[in-house]
């Protein structure tokens, strides 16, 4: 279940450019927000270069206050291989063809669910949508759905992942589950840790928590499991933990991953800012390192997403606006 933020105060939009202090030895870098005093669930780019934000009534391109796909919640925006931008609202999915918004629902066609939480974009150019109902799949005009009767660890769907075998990663509120071609295989916390604190360093040999925010393959081959108690990380064999009491993670709860050009990893939290883990080192962006000269600094620690530009710049959708840092 997304971790919605009301907002009481106006709706403005404001570009200014601050520096954050880091706790590396690396060159200080800007954070420019975007959009801010609205909570931001996703952020992504078309083939124009334009930036779109998802939030609570809409999505909205370039900071302009022209809503598209409107009164609904956004919670995932994705552009295919031709540059079609795809949009996972509370309401269905849209497709956008050059301004032209299709609807899809589960009235006129065979999307699963009507709330779609995540969409994926594989190397075919098919598209994957995880709703509270199950997976669907959309290669070219062809449906399909999968969900706990075909092998799918659970319905409600929060992440999808694909790696360079092939294999198609689903991660669910009950585990998570691997479809390579048709066959299907579920991992799970199977020591159902129930409390985790910043001090612990507990090791698991599987998952730490069936509950998965975020996934994603790197170029070693290993999966990336985003939870809300912790990191794990799977070669294939065995399993990895990271929590603060181990690591540089600032929080347990992990809410989005991405990986950039360099191999660094940046890991946005829920409550702990964003980190940047780049194989050793460590390094945290929250709140509390902000310049706050006359207001300025990364206005909120808790992280809906994060996603990188075509310069490797990452951008960052937050309970209070999207902010750039470049990279």
């Amino acid at each position: 279940m997304k971790k919605y933020i009301y907002l009481t105060c106006a709706v403005f939009f404001a570009l200014v450019t601050f520096s954050c202090k880091k706790s590396d030895n690396s060159t200080s870098s800007n954070w420019t927000p975007s959009v801010v005093n609205v909570p931001v669930f996703t952020v992504a780019f078309d083939a124009q270069g334009n930036r779109w934000a998802g939030w609570n009534y809409g999505a909205f391109e370039n900071e302009d206050t022209i809503l598209f796909v409107k009164d609904t919640v956004v919670n995932s925006i994705v552009a295919d291989a031709k540059g079609v931008l795809w949009f996972g609202t509370n309401a269905g999915v849209f497709k956008d063809t050059a301004g032209t918004f299709t609807p899809y629902n589960t009235s006129n066609s065979s999307l699963a669910g009507t709330v779609v939480n995540t969409v994926a974009v594989d190397a075919n150019n098919n598209k994957w949508f995880g709703t509270n109902n199950g997976v669907s799949e959309l290669s070219g005009s062809t449906w399909t759905t999968y969900n706990t009767s075909s092998g799918l660890a659970n319905n409600t769907v929060k992440a999808i992942a694909f790696d360079s075998k092939g294999n198609t990663w689903f991660g669910t509120t009950n585990g998570v589950s691997m479809l390579n071609g048709t066959t299907w295989t579920t991992y799970s916390d199977t020591t159902k840790v129930r409390t985790i604190t910043a001090k612990d360093t507990i090791i698991t040999p599987t998952l730490i928590s069936d509950t998965i925010n975020a996934i994603a393959a790197d170029a070693s081959g290993n999966i990336w499991f985003g939870t809300n108690r912790g990191l794990s990380k799977f070669d294939g064999t065995s399993w990895t933990t990271y929590l603060p009491g181990n690591s540089g993670l600032p929080n347990v709860d992990v809410t989005s991953i991405a990986i950039d050009s360099q191999k660094n990893f940046w890991f946005g939290t829920w409550g702990g800012g964003v980190a940047k883990f780049n194989g050793t080192t460590w390094t945290t962006y929250t709140i509390d390192q902000a310049a706050w000269s006359g207001g300025q600094g990364i206005l909120y620690n808790f992280i809906y997403s994060v996603t990188l530009d075509s310069q490797g710049n990452v951008w960052v959708g937050t309970g209070q606006g999207a902010f750039e840092l470049k990279n």
